[in-house]
């Protein structure tokens, strides 16, 4: 994968993230087969931790720029590329007042 994806990651450290991704479960060692598969929310957990293990020189580079240009390589594999969300105008909701209820109930 790390070939294709062109990760700068090893074998190894992809087994790794692999393995820190997985649900732990009672009867791991019988039930094999659904080990070695990947739920939904660890294949995210998965890409996560590809990507803190690839980008590692710059530690003061936050997580977000991380996972997005490990998801870049990703897609770029598949002939794809990350697109980046329309964020629409904040719209207030009832727990932007919360705190001005409870400030207002509390005098």
């Amino acid at each position: 994968m790390s070939e294709d994806a062109n990760l700068p990651l090893s074998p190894n450290q992809i087994t790794l993230a692999f393995s820190y991704s997985k649900i732990q479960f009672v009867q791991e060692l019988e039930e094999v087969e659904k080990y070695k598969r990947m739920q939904f929310v660890e294949f995210l957990e998965f890409i996560g931790r590809m990507a803190d293990l690839a980008w590692t020189e710059n530690e003061d580079e936050p997580f977000e720029t991380k996972l997005w240009r490990t998801l870049g390589y990703i897609l770029k594999g598949i002939g794809e590329q990350v697109k980046s969300p329309v964020i629409e105008d904040l719209v207030d909701s009832e727990s932007d007042y919360e705190d001005t209820i409870a400030d207002e109930y509390l005098k």
